[in-house]
């Protein structure tokens, strides 16, 4: 397999990430602690950890945009990497406002309507 394939996959995968950081940022901002409670009284074990995540919501939400900001980063160099060789810097402009377009509509804006 060529190097160029491992990249364009590992890009991939690190943007599935992305999206799922902030899926998971989102889900958990917006998580009722009513329900959880409910939830955790009728012996639900998942209930219980999120509870007890959301008694310091700064500690979870810290790493999760940590694990996000290290995916979307990553992943923007190693594009970066990829496209200019061949195109030069047309191509790594290219490859930022892909990465831009991508991250902000389909990672940050799509997870939080």
């Amino acid at each position: 397999m060529s190097s160029d394939v491992i990249l364009i996959v590992v890009i991939v995968v690190l943007l599935a990430v992305s999206a799922l950081m902030a899926l998971a940022e989102t889900a958990f901002v917006r998580i009722s602690r009513i329900r959880l409670m409910n939830l955790s009284e009728e012996g639900d074990k998942r209930a219980d950890r999120l509870l007890r995540l959301l008694e310091h919501p700064e500690k979870t939400l810290n790493s999760v945009l940590l694990v996000l900001l290290a995916c979307q980063m990553i992943s923007a160099t190693l594009l970066g990497t990829l496209l200019e060789p061949t195109f030069g810097a047309v191509g790594v402009f290219v490859g930022i406002v892909f990465e831009i377009t991508f991250v902000l509509t389909l990672a940050e804006v799509a997870t939080n309507t």
